[in-house]
């Protein structure tokens, strides 16, 4: 699967991309949004994971502009604070999956495979 990364927290960013790529997956990795809109092409990603709470763009903001280029790419948000409802809550229906911080890569690795087997149903369909 091929995955962009965004997080302002360079640790964060690099153990995930680590993990992720150990794991067959194809990553790139931003330490901000606003990159990921002006000088990616974010339509060849099938996923993108990013902070909630990033500097320059609102995960809103960034939700959108993506739409407004690709409608295919799935977003799972990871949330680095103790108020889980209330990013579950504000971010439904954006995100396809939202995390917590410290980021359990067991459990990432396991909505990868759901969401690989979605969308390779998809692509036999077609």
């Amino acid at each position: 699967m091929r995955v962009l990364l965004l997080d302002d927290d360079q640790l964060s960013l690099c153990s995930s991309e680590d993990a992720l790529s150990m794991n067959g997956h194809e990553c790139e990795s931003l330490l901000t949004p606003d990159k990921a809109i002006v000088g990616y092409d974010v339509d060849r990603f099938d996923l993108i994971i990013s902070g909630i709470c990033m500097l320059k763009m609102s995960v809103v903001e960034f939700y959108r502009k993506v739409c407004e280029t690709c409608s295919k790419v799935r977003i799972i948000l990871i949330n680095g604070f103790s108020r889980m409802e209330m990013a579950l809550s504000t971010f439904k229906g954006i995100a396809f999956d939202i995390l917590e911080k410290p980021l359990d890569f067991a459990k990432l690795m396991d909505i990868l495979r759901g969401l690989e087997e979605k969308l390779d149903s998809k692509t036999a369909k077609s």
